[in-house]
């Protein structure tokens, strides 16, 4: 490691350590954003509901009940398992490590899992035009690239904070590069 500390890490290679993720991490994320996104859709008749319980006929207030506790989870299990079976979601069960080189590419090496005979998905190469989006939440870095996939890395998996720091600031420069150069013209 360079003694001038994060200073490699805006333009050298960043490598993170081999980490593999489990299913619900996922799941969570693709669920939290669309709640925030749909989270109305849900509370205004559920509301609308209880209001007419209370104003009209109680009998509302069943149907309520109804929608919150058999409608909503068993849709909530259809986003979830739709959520899990999506290939990127399939492959980062595996272990995997995530190199950004100098050129801003993407490169995700998949390993074998330690005691299963399934093959592990072809490496995953994600050019820099590709991606659309890189933002922490929580203690995960999610880059987001073709149409929707998602990339998340775990900042435990980088070798120091200012690695990880450094990985989301080059790739949102490369996102905003196209950006500044369509409002040039």
């Amino acid at each position: 490691m360079p003694a001038g500390g994060g200073e490699h890490y805006q333009t050298g290679t960043i490598v993170t350590s081999r980490f593999s993720l489990g299913p619900s991490v996922h799941a969570r994320q693709s669920i939290i954003r669309k709640a925030a996104r749909f989270w109305m859709a849900a509370a205004l008749p559920l509301a609308a509901l209880v209001i007419g319980g209370l104003v009209y006929d109680s009998r509302l207030l069943f149907v309520g009940a109804v929608m919150m506790f058999i409608l909503f989870p068993a849709l909530l299990f259809f986003g979830w398992y739709g959520t899990l079976t999506r290939p990127w979601a399939v492959a980062s069960l595996f272990p995997h490590r995530v190199v950004l080189d100098v050129d801003n590419e993407l490169t995700v090496e998949y390993y074998p899992m330690p005691g299963r005979d399934s093959a592990p998905p072809r490496e995953l190469v994600i050019q820099s035009g590709e991606v659309s989006g890189c933002h922490f939440i929580g203690r995960n870095v999610i880059v987001s690239y073709g149409g929707g996939r998602e990339l998340i890395i775990p900042v435990t998996a980088f070798a120091e904070p200012q690695a990880a720091l450094a990985f989301q600031r080059r790739l949102e420069i490369v996102q905003e590069s196209p950006r500044r150069q369509g409002e040039e013209f």
